[in-house]
């Protein structure tokens, strides 16, 4: 695997999965035990679903980006006895056991590297996964470990997957696709690179990466492809050799526009729905001339029939439509606790074995005469949207669940080529109701996932009925995207992105109001702004872009790239006084001595090479505590403080070792207390010693403690949160011989103390004076005449702080 700039090799995954899956054993993981999975793309992520199957559980993809609603109903639904996921993940409220990997990972790799005995069958189910369904609820697919096998394997063979490619895994969680880009490359020694999460919506990005990472592979759906293709630099991705394709139907333009591009990559285009495995049908791609319209989507795959039936269940002959069913060794068990939706889809096999299955795919294909199948669309109101598979059902049941909306539909419009939408049309409840179809797209956010939000909704006085009293989808109107209020960009990066606004979406001007979903923007299109803002000279991300989403907002937290790129130069240097820094100057008396401290409980098998190891990340990562004061010029009014490009010392300078072995509670007490004064006694702010840590070796039989003690102009109480997680994933990386990934740094330090103190002098704060001044000329009720007891307030703050932390590192005293 790699991930940035990580590596992990065939032996330390098999390892750490082998380490997950004897913990989740010890959890009562077994055959056809269903465990949630909620990560980001990392190796965790891989390790999670490779320990889940080695343990012989089911493992049950929850997307983090899915709203916490949706996340809600899979976790009741799926009934799941575990969950597995980092500790900054928020879940909705479940019973299951949490496993965290970041926070458990010292308890977790205690665990037996060696493989566990192998308990599942090929009948038990290797994974749930969550799709669309008409009811108005998603439905859950079991997928058996026979049909996921079947389908890897098939698929490693006929991509021709060989130890030198590279595969790019890019694809969420919540899309069975993805696992053929994690499990695939395991069976031939390839090499998977994970994009950063986030990463598959930025079509910069995935064309750097390919180019960087040397990936020979990719998979992704036409419309992602189509977004590829506009990149100028997507030609100059020669190490592509196969291109994967599926989840709609594939045109031929795009197909003769990539071939312009990568004449020698070959592209297959694959079809297949979850209750299939994902793949059913494969055909690879010949000379762009020998095709008209569509592309077909082939024969099927090894080990599957596919069968073309009219409406009485009779094979059709070549030429003639008819409904695509599928049989064979790919089909999935059924779905969970929906037995009339199993007998409904899932269907007996006349001309297969006795017993056998087959499912009803309601998508229309034919044969043709030399025995490939041909995409004719659905026999019902099912659509697919950037390869997800939706019901409009699902939608239209959400959208009158909502206050004032009587009756919904939902169809999927395209109204310029290649540009497939959702629209949905509400009834109000009476004439008299006035819909905000803004605020139903926003309601509907926070239930459904970002696919399956219409791009609009249109508010119509009845909707439009066939003769014989059918929705007549036909006469449903287009959607106006046309901007309401049009208010003048003010900057130049309004003036960038109001510009982009207008041209991705295909409107004459936009102003700096206009919502760039509501104007019919989605997924899509928002990766186009965010590459074309970078060429621009202006830095988004595509996760900015759903969180702020007009021009005026999204033009606030967008960085020129030249500022982007300078950051790291102004990191360093001088830096005026915080707000805080104030505070503590004005007490007056001595502070070098001034600090707060935690004592954490650390591992038995702790090495003080990986400590000092972790202790010098943080101090690389975390400019303030780099942090000094400088001496003084006589009579200055005002502390000169700087932060060096580099940690003064090295960390094994700071940190010290005692020993602690057969110490008892009180003996520990005396001895934390002792070196507590000791480390305070060694910090030097004008020398830039703001950190000491001492750690307290209990031998390899006990748990230690680790005291950090650090000066109170570098840290409080908030700056624990994010300093004992670091330490702890940098000690974790130390442990691997790895660089610790503390995450991406924003402003620095200096940048921000720059910028605070110039708002501070700025025009309009400075306005703001007269009223602050008559507010603190007023006596204050609130205020009561007995002294400050700052040791108490102290001591309660240090509580709340302690219930607080992971629970990997323990807070056990605080001094």
């Amino acid at each position: 695997l790699v991930f940035e700039d990580q590596r992990l090799s065939y032996d330390e995954l098999n390892a750490r999965a082998n380490q997950l899956a004897h913990h989740l054993i010890a959890q009562g993981v077994g055959p056809d035990t269903r465990v949630g999975i909620c990560l980001e793309r990392s190796f965790d992520l891989v390790v999670a679903l490779l320990g889940v199957l080695k343990a012989g559980g089911a493992f049950v993809p929850l997307d983090p980006d899915y709203p916490a609603d949706r996340l809600a109903f899979m976790l009741e639904n799926a009934a799941l006895p575990v969950v597995v996921s980092h500790r900054q993940l928020q879940l909705p409220p479940h019973s299951a056991k949490h496993v965290q990997l970041d926070a458990h990972a010292p308890f977790i790799a205690r665990c037996s590297p060696h493989n566990p005995a192998r308990t599942a069958a090929p009948r038990h189910a290797a994974y749930v996964i969550y799709t669309s369904g008409s009811t108005g609820r998603p439905k859950g697919v079991i997928v058996s470990h026979a049909a996921a096998c079947n389908n890897i394997l098939w698929f490693s063979r006929t991509v021709g997957l060989r130890a030198s490619d590279r595969l790019l895994q890019k694809t969420s969680i919540s899309f069975d696709a993805a696992f053929h880009e994690f499990f695939s490359p395991l069976t031939s020694g390839a090499t998977a690179v994970l994009a950063l999460p986030g990463g598959q919506a930025d079509t910069d990005y995935l064309v750097r990466t390919i180019q960087e990472q040397r990936i020979s592979l990719i998979s992704m759906v036409p419309t992602l492809l189509r977004a590829l293709a506009t990149e100028p630099s997507f030609a100059q991705c020669e190490s592509l050799r196969y291109l994967v394709v599926g989840g709609e139907a594939l045109d031929v333009e795009l197909v003769r526009k990539v071939r312009d591009q990568l004449p020698a990559a070959a592209i297959g285009n694959f079809y297949g729905p979850t209750e299939a495995a994902c793949n059913s049908t494969h055909h690879l791609i010949g000379d762009v001339a020998d095709y008209v319209d569509t592309i077909p989507i082939g024969r099927p795959i090894a080990n599957v029939r596919c069968y073309v039936l009219d409406q009485n269940r009779q094979l059709v002959p070549a030429g003639m439509p008819g409904e695509l069913y599928i049989g064979g060794a790919g089909l999935a068990r059924g779905y969970l606790n929906r037995p009339e939706l199993d007998a409904e889809r899932f269907v007996a096999n006349p001309f297969g074995a006795p017993g056998s299955r087959m499912y009803r795919t309601g998508d229309l294909a034919r044969w043709r005469a030399d025995g490939v199948l041909d995409f004719l669309g659905r026999a019902d109101q099912q659509v697919k949207i950037r390869g997800f598979r939706i019901e409009p059902g699902e939608i239209e049941a959400a959208l009158t669940r909502l206050p004032l909306v009587a009756q919904a539909a939902v169809i999927a419009r395209e109204d310029s080529p290649g540009h497939k939408q959702l629209v949905g049309y509400v009834v109000a409840e009476s004439a008299d109701s006035a819909i905000d179809t803004a605020a139903l797209r926003r309601s509907l956010s926070e239930s459904l996932p970002e696919h399956m939000v219409p791009a609009a909704i249109v508010a119509l006085p009845a909707l439009p009925l066939t003769p014989n009293g059918k929705l007549d989808r036909k006469a449903l109107p287009a959607p106006d995207f046309t901007p309401q209020s049009i208010r003048a960009p003010r900057t130049p990066q309004e003036e960038i992105l109001a510009a982009l606004f207008a041209e991705i979406l295909h409107l004459p001007q936009v102003g700096i109001d206009d919502n760039f979903f509501d104007l019919g923007g989605d997924s899509i299109s928002s990766i186009q702004l965010v590459s074309r803002a970078r060429k621009a000279g202006l830095l988004i991300t595509p996760r900015s872009v759903f969180q702020c989403q007009n021009v005026e907002a999204l033009a606030a937290v967008s960085t020129p790239l030249a500022t982007q790129n300078a950051s790291a130069d102004v990191a360093a240097g001088a830096i005026p006084a915080t707000p805080i820094i104030h505070w503590v100057m004005e007490r007056g008396g001595p502070i070098r001595r001034y600090n707060q401290s935690m004592l954490l409980q650390v591992p038995a098998d702790m090495q003080q090479d990986h400590l000092a190891a972790a202790l010098q990340a943080l101090l690389t990562h975390h400019d303030a505590l780099r942090m000094r004061l400088v001496p003084a010029p006589k009579n200055a009014a005002a502390w000169q403080l700087e932060i060096p490009p580099a940690a003064p010392f090295d960390a094994r300078e700071c940190l010290r070792r005692v020993d602690m072995i057969g110490l008892h509670e009180d003996g520990l007490r005396m001895l934390v207390a002792e070196a507590s004064r000791a480390a305070a006694s060694r910090l030097d702010p004008e020398a830039g010693r703001m950190l000491q840590a001492t750690w307290f070796d209990a031998g390899s039989a006990q748990p230690g403690r680790l005291l950090l003690t650090i000066h109170h102009l570098a840290v409080d109480g908030v700056s624990w949160r994010i300093l004992v997680p670091d330490l702890e994933l940098a000690w974790l990386a130390a442990q691997r011989d790895a660089r610790a990934k503390l995450g991406p740094r924003s402003s620095s330090l200096r940048h921000w103390a720059l910028r605070l103190n110039a708002e501070a002098l700025s025009a309009r704060r400075l306005a703001e004076l007269p009223l602050w001044t008559s507010i603190t000329s007023a006596a204050d009720p609130l205020l009561s005449h007995r002294p400050l007891d700052a040791t108490r307030d102290t001591v309660a703050t240090a509580k709340r702080l302690t219930l607080s932390l992971p629970s990997t590192l323990t807070s056990a005293l605080l001094t």
